[in-house]
């Protein structure tokens, strides 16, 4: 089965609104048609707002600005990841999680630690890894990393964001568009400060992380620290040398296109983006088991490190 990476779906459900706010608009205009005479402004209104919570399933106002503003923030992710360029910014670390070390790293700093790019996307792969509960259907798929330099400081300062997956997406063409957004906009938000310890990120407290993610995420902190832990791993193997990537698209993607773009074609990325199979780095494909993850380090490393 064909893997959507998140940022991919962002552009499916942007889709998906534009598809039930025309379906709503025929249903105010049927609604209208259905009541004999003449109506008033107050009337055609009354109708519309009627059509239009139908729609948002009950949210008020001030929740569902609040999705819609959670939403416009994934979509600044997804678009930074999504740039069809020949560097792929998706990593596919299903294969990797597996083969790296169980070993603590709650005490490593991540501050020397440098990614391939300021703003990439770890995706896990298609199989539900770290599920949120049972009831939801919600999981954890993937993290947005975003790397900042600190000033005054060799140091850099990473920002997290873990982005939510739906075992009912496809249901999103038949129901409410409020209960879709309300189900796919929940993100959590974990920060790695290049001057604290990885430790000092799993103990943030997410319950007051409201803006970000709703009671029911933000109340599974086993969870949510379980997959920072394979994210913060990942990074760390993602900042060192000889790493294991084989660059790629997820299945459906058109051959002639991939062909194209491994062979070197500059407009190719672009079209297999647009197409919603962007080029994806497929992370530890070809590696055993990895024993031993060092804590990063400037002076032992720096063949590793942006100059």
């Amino acid at each position: 089965m064909s893997h959507t990476p998140h940022p991919v779906r962002m552009k499916f459900l942007d889709l998906v609104s534009e598809v039930r706010r025309g379906e709503l608009d025929n249903q105010t205009r049927d609604r209208i048609k259905a009541i004999p005479g003449w109506k008033s402004h107050k009337e055609m209104t009354a109708i519309k707002t009627w059509a239009e919570r139908v729609e948002m399933s009950g949210l008020t106002d001030d929740q569902l600005m609040m999705y819609e503003m959670r939403n416009r923030a994934l979509r600044r992710l997804a678009g930074n990841v999504l740039t069809g360029e020949q560097e792929p910014l998706i990593y596919d670390v299903s294969a990797l999680l597996d083969k790296l070390p169980d070993h603590d790293i709650s005490q490593y700093s991540l501050g020397q630690l440098t990614l391939p790019a300021d703003n990439i996307y770890i995706d896990f792969g298609s199989e539900v890894l770290f599920k949120i509960d049972a009831e939801s259907g919600l999981f954890f798929e993937g993290a947005y990393v975003s790397q900042t330099d600190i000033p005054g400081n060799d140091a850099s300062y990473f920002s997290v964001r873990l982005v939510c997956g739906d075992v009912d997406l496809e249901e999103a063409w038949e129901r409410p568009l409020g209960q879709t957004l309300e189900r796919t906009s929940n993100m959590i938000l974990a920060e790695f400060d290049g001057t604290k310890t990885v430790a000092h990120a799993f103990s943030t407290d997410f319950t007051f992380q409201h803006f970000n993610a709703d009671a029911a995420v933000r109340s599974k902190p086993g969870v949510i620290v379980s997959t920072l832990d394979a994210v913060a791993r990942s990074m760390i193997y993602l900042g060192t040398n000889g790493l294991d990537l084989e660059i790629g698209c997820h299945d459906g993607a058109s051959k002639d296109d991939l062909e194209a773009f491994l062979g070197g074609d500059e407009t190719a990325a672009g079209s297999l983006t647009s197409a919603g199979f962007p080029p994806v780095n497929f992370v530890g494909r070809n590696l055993g088991k990895i024993d031993q993850l060092e804590e990063p380090d400037f002076d032992r490393d720096h063949t590793t490190f942006k100059i």
